[in-house]
C-alpha cells in the first residue's frame, strides 16, 4: 500500500468561498518553497558549499611576481686614498608554489636583477666615476617531500574532506528539515479540516438546538410538558452556541498555523480543497517499512555521517603518530653577464649549476599528545557507534508501532462510523417516543449529545487516521 503524501488526497465535492483556496499537494508544495525553516536550511547548505569550495584553496597553485629598486653609497680608504662607491640595482622575477595533497611543495621561480657599480676617487684630482653594469638571471625549482606523518593523501586532504563532510551534513539536516516541516505542514492541514469539520457540528448543533428550543417552548405553551422542560432546552441551546464560538475560534488558530508555515500571512481565509482518504482494505508490512526507514530516515543518515567522520578522524589521529622526515632537493641555473640576454643564455646552457639535496626529522619524545588524541578520537568513534546502533533500534521501535497506531486508527475510524449510525438512529427513536409521550425531553437532549459527540469522534478518527500515515511516511522517510 503507498503511502506517499498523495494517499491522502481526495477532492471535497462542495467549494468554499475563500481567498486562498488550498489543497493538501498545494500546501505541501509551498511549504518547500517558502517555509522560512527549510529557506534557512537552504542558505546553510549553499554555505556549507561555499566553505567546501574555499577549502580546496590550499592546493591551488600560487603565482607571485614583484619587482624593486634598491640603492646605496658607501666610503672607504684603500691604496688610492678615499674611494666612494654607488650601488644601484632594479630586480624582477616571478614564482609559482604548489602544496599537494602528496605532501609536496614545489617552487618554480625565475628571479632577474640589473646592477650596477660606480665608484670613484676622491684624492684624485680629474678622476672620472668608473661605472660597471651586470645582469644576474636565475632559474630555480625545489621540492620538499614528506615522507612519514604528512605523506598520506586521506591525511592532507582533512580540510577539505571536513568541509565536505560539512556539506553532506548540511544537506542531511536540510533533508530531515525538509521531511519534518512536511510532516508539521500535513499535521496543521488535517489538523485545520478537524477543526473545520467541529465548526460544522458545532453550528449544525445550534441550528438543532434552536429548532428544539422552539418546538418544545411551544409545546410548554400547549401544557403538553412541564415549564422546567424549557428552561433545559434553552440551557441546550446557549451551551450550543458557546461550544460553536470555541469551535470557530480553534479553527482560527489552527488556520494562522498553517499559513505560517507555508510563508502565508496569518489571518487570511483557507479554503481547503482536500479530505482525508478512506483507509483501504491492504495489511500493512511492518518489516518492509522498517527496512525502509533504516535505509532513508534523514536522522538515522546523519548519525551514520558523524559516525563515519569519527572513523576518518581517528585514521587521521593514529597517522600524525608518525616523525615529521621530509626530502628535500633543489636545482638553480645561474647566469651572470654584462647584458640580459647574455645572462638568460648562460643561465639556459647550465654552465653555473647549483644544488642542493638534504633531509629533516622532527620527533616530540614521549609524543603524549598525538598517543592522547588516538584514545579521544577511539572514545569518540565508539560513541557514535553506540549512538547509530541506539537510534536504528529506536527507529525500528517506533516504525512497528506506528503501524499498530494505524491498525488501530482504522479500527477506531470503523467503531466511530457504527457509533454515529447508532446514536442516529437512538436519537430519531427518541424523538419518537417523546411525540408518543413514552420519552421526556432530557432523554431527547442527552441523544442529541450524543449524536453530536459521534460525529466528533468520527472526524476525530478520520484526521488521526490521516496523521498516522503522515507520521508512518516522516519515519520511513518517504515524505
Amino acid at each position: 500500500m503507498p503511502l506517499a503524501p498523495t494517499i491522502l488526497l481526495a477532492a471535497t465535492g462542495a467549494t468554499q468561498a475563500a481567498s486562498l483556496p488550498l489543497s493538501y499537494e498545494a500546501a505541501l508544495q509551498q511549504a518547500l518553497s517558502r517555509n522560512p525553516t527549510l529557506v534557512q536550511a537552504g542558505l546553510d547548505v549553499e554555505a556549507a558549499e561555499g566553505v567546501a569550495l574555499g577549502s580546496r584553496g590550499i592546493f591551488d597553485p600560487q603565482l607571485t611576481a614583484d619587482t624593486g629598486l634598491a640603492g646605496s653609497r658607501s666610503e672607504s680608504v684603500g691604496q688610492f686614498g678615499e674611494t666612494r662607491s654607488d650601488f644601484n640595482s632594479l630586480s624582477w622575477g616571478a614564482s609559482i608554489n604548489q602544496y599537494t595533497a602528496t605532501g609536496t611543495s614545489l617552487s618554480l621561480g625565475w628571479a632577474n636583477s640589473r646592477n650596477t657599480f660606480t665608484y670613484e676617487l676622491l684624492d684624485i684630482p680629474g678622476f672620472d666615476p668608473v661605472s660597471d653594469v651586470q645582469f644576474d638571471s636565475r632559474l630555480s625549482l625545489s621540492a620538499t617531500q614528506s615522507l612519514l606523518e604528512g605523506h598520506r593523501r586521506a591525511s592532507n586532504m582533512k580540510m577539505v574532506r571536513d568541509a565536505e563532510r560539512a556539506t553532506d551534513m548540511a544537506e542531511l539536516t536540510a533533508q530531515a528539515t525538509r521531511q519534518q516541516t512536511l510532516s508539521d505542514v500535513a499535521t496543521a492541514y488535517w489538523g485545520l479540516w478537524y477543526q473545520e469539520r467541529l465548526v460544522e457540528i458545532a453550528e449544525q448543533s445550534v441550528a438543532v438546538a434552536t429548532e428544539e428550543e422552539r418546538i418544545v417552548r411551544a409545546r410548554v405553551g400547549a401544557g403538553d410538558l412541564a415549564p422546567v422542560e424549557a428552561a433545559r432546552v434553552r440551557s441546550a441551546a446557549v451551551q450550543a452556541q458557546q461550544l460553536s464560538i470555541e469551535a470557530r475560534h480553534a479553527a482560527a488558530g489552527a488556520r494562522d498555523a498553517l499559513l505560517l508555515l507555508i510563508g502565508e500571512e496569518p489571518g487570511q481565509n483557507v479554503a481547503l480543497e482536500s479530505r482525508p482518504a478512506a483507509p483501504e482494505d491492504v495489511r500493512l508490512d511492518p518489516d518492509r517499512f522498517v527496512s525502509d526507514a533504516l535505509g532513508n530516515n534523514a536522522s538515522l543518515q546523519v548519525m551514520r555521517l558523524a559516525e563515519e567522520n569519527s572513523r576518518m578522524s581517528l585514521a587521521d589521529a593514529r597517522h600524525r603518530r608518525l616523525p615529521q622526515l621530509s626530502a628535500t632537493g633543489s636545482l638553480a641555473l645561474t647566469g651572470y653577464e654584462a647584458s640580459q640576454a647574455a645572462a638568460v643564455r648562460e643561465m639556459l646552457d647550465g654552465d653555473l649549476p647549483e644544488w642542493y639535496i638534504g633531509g629533516n626529522l622532527s620527533a616530540p619524545l614521549g609524543n603524549r599528545v598525538d598517543r592522547g588524541n588516538v584514545l579521544s578520537a577511539q572514545a569518540d568513534l565508539g560513541r557514535t557507534r553506540v549512538e547509530r546502533e541506539s537510534l536504528e533500534r529506536a527507529i525500528a521501535q517506533q516504525v512497528r508501532a506506528q503501524v499498530r497506531t494505524i491498525e488501530s486508527a482504522r479500527a477506531q475510524l470503523d467503531l466511530a462510523t457504527l457509533n454515529l449510525d447508532l446514536a442516529t438512529q437512538t436519537l430519531a427513536a427518541d424523538r419518537a417516543l417523546r411525540e408518543a409521550g413514552r420519552a421526556i425531553e432530557r432523554d431527547v437532549l442527552e441523544s442529541m449529545k450524543n449524536l453530536d459527540d459521534a460525529r466528533v469522534s468520527v472526524e476525530k478518527a478520520r484526521a488521526d487516521y490521516a496523521l498516522a500515515l503522515v507520521e508512518l511516511d516522516r519515519l520511513s522517510g518517504a515524505l
